[in-house]
């Protein structure tokens, strides 16, 4: 992959050279349709390339002549296009096409969007120059609410006051949500009473990972925390009558409840939550969810059958972190790691050997 990305680095910048260099022994040279992404030099005849990164680039005669020597390798591309490698882990690529006639309000320097009325502005410049009917949707995209000054943030009534007739989407720049106006509301049909929002439960996260030191247990880590805390068991970010709270509300509304909790003080918390939460019907059927469950003990397991608790192993995270977990935890709890079966003997025995 390396070799790939120096052949595309390689490949622009040779294309502003003016020619191959003289004498130089190539390893491979291509010879055929080449692009080079260089609007100067868009395309040539052939390339030379040694030790991965490109020699020169030019007509294949002049490659040919200053770059082969007698172990070159030559490659005929023999009516094919040979274009530049890129690497890229992370990018929606597909979205360039509904982009294109979509207006850009990415905050800069990406985008002119540095305010609401920036957004409001580049949205009327857009409905004017493509000269819009009415009634015909607009939309936007890259919204960082974050980047908006004074904290005020892009809301209907903005979009409002200059587009009563236009419905308009604004897209947030995570892809992930939206800003309508009233008339894009009213499009999609969505009101106070249009009863067709469903939610599909809430999640609650009680602790952290147990990696990263901050999952919550009632006995400390055999290493030192995050900070270098000595004795160290990690922390529950909220009190357990919050936690209660939480439950209450949740239940209360008939809402499926998921609950992110690594450590075997964090599952405390959660079992006391549903204590005090379901009293009179802690075994009822609500498919609470306990996520990772990862060091659960085996008398919290007992707890889980009895009211009817679903716990959410995370098995491929011992390939990963197995060897940190007896580092940091101890071979008891590690090797009793989101345990997929047991016969109620508690965690296994411990070998006398690694």
């Amino acid at each position: 992959m390396k070799r790939v990305a120096a052949l595309a680095a390689s490949l622009m910048l040779a294309a502003g050279c003016g020619g191959p260099k003289p004498e130089v022994t190539a390893d491979t040279i291509f010879a055929g349709d080449v692009l080079t992404i260089n609007d100067a030099q868009p395309s040539v005849e052939a390339i030379a390339v040694k030790d991965g990164n490109i020699l020169a680039i030019g007509t294949r005669r002049d490659i040919e002549s200053a770059n082969k020597g007698g172990n070159t390798k030559v490659v005929d591309l023999a009516g094919k296009t040979l274009l530049p490698g890129f690497l890229d882990p992370h990018s929606h690529y597909i979205n360039s096409l509904s982009v294109a006639n979509q207006v850009n309000v990415f905050a800069p320097p990406a985008g002119p969007g540095k305010d609401v009325g920036a957004i409001v502005a580049e949205l009327r410049k857009f409905r004017d120059a493509r000269n819009i009917p009415a009634g015909e949707l607009i939309i936007a995209y890259g919204y960082d609410e974050s980047s908006m000054p004074d904290g005020h943030m892009l809301n209907r009534d903005d979009l409002d006051r200059d587009f009563p007739d236009h419905p308009v989407l604004v897209g947030h720049v995570s892809l992930h949500g939206a800003v309508l106006n009233t008339a894009a509301l009213r499009k999609f049909g969505f009101s106070a009473d249009r009863n067709r929002v469903k939610l599909g439960g809430v999640k609650i996260t009680l602790d952290g990972s147990p990696q990263g030191r901050t999952a919550f247990f009632t006995t400390p880590y055999l290493v030192d925390g995050p900070d270098g805390q000595k004795g160290w068991k990690g922390e529950l970010p909220f009190p357990q009558e919050q936690v209660d709270a939480w439950f209450r509300q949740v239940y209360g509304n008939n809402l499926q409840l998921f609950v992110h909790a690594n450590g075997d003080a964090a599952i405390d918390v959660l079992l006391r939550a549903h204590a005090t939460a379901a009293a009179g019907g802690l075994d009822k059927d609500r498919r609470t969810t306990v996520i990772h469950s990862q060091f659960v003990r085996p008398d919290q397991l007992d707890s889980y059958v009895k009211y009817k608790l679903i716990p959410s192993l995370f098995t491929e995270h011992t390939f990963y972190f197995g060897d940190t977990h007896v580092k940091q935890r101890g071979k008891t709890q590690a090797y009793f790691l989101s345990p997929m079966r047991t016969r109620g003997c508690g965690p296994p025995t411990i070998p006398t050997s690694t």
